[in-house]
């Protein structure tokens, strides 16, 4: 087994978060603050990923990183994000929920671990 070292890890992610269909993805949650008023925090912002025909990809990083998050997205769960998911040139309409389901039963298969 190789060990990567932490530049080969940081380029091999790189590479591979160059190649599924994702662009500008910026998520936010809400965030309580005192006082009572509530702000959205960017958890996520600037993801472009594109993956190609039959690839299978992983998904590393730290606890908290947005791993779930990317994947909810990815996978049509999560509809409250800024950007576009496409597929095949098609953009992903996250608000139509017939175009979803046929989307999550005929093109993606998520495997978690």
């Amino acid at each position: 087994m190789t060990t990567l070292s932490q530049k080969d890890k940081t380029a091999r992610a790189t590479e591979l978060l160059e190649k599924v269909g994702l662009k500008d993805q910026i998520k936010k949650h809400p965030n309580q603050l005192s006082g009572g008023q509530k702000q959205r925090v960017a958890i996520m912002k600037g993801i472009d990923l594109d993956f190609e025909l039959g690839e299978f990809v992983s998904i590393l990083g730290e606890s908290g990183g947005g791993k779930s998050t990317l994947m909810n997205i990815i996978g049509g769960l999560d509809r409250e994000f800024e950007g576009k998911v496409t597929i095949d040139g098609q953009v992903l309409d996250h608000k139509k929920e017939k175009q979803l389901d046929a989307y999550r039963r005929g093109t993606i298969g998520i495997k978690l671990l």
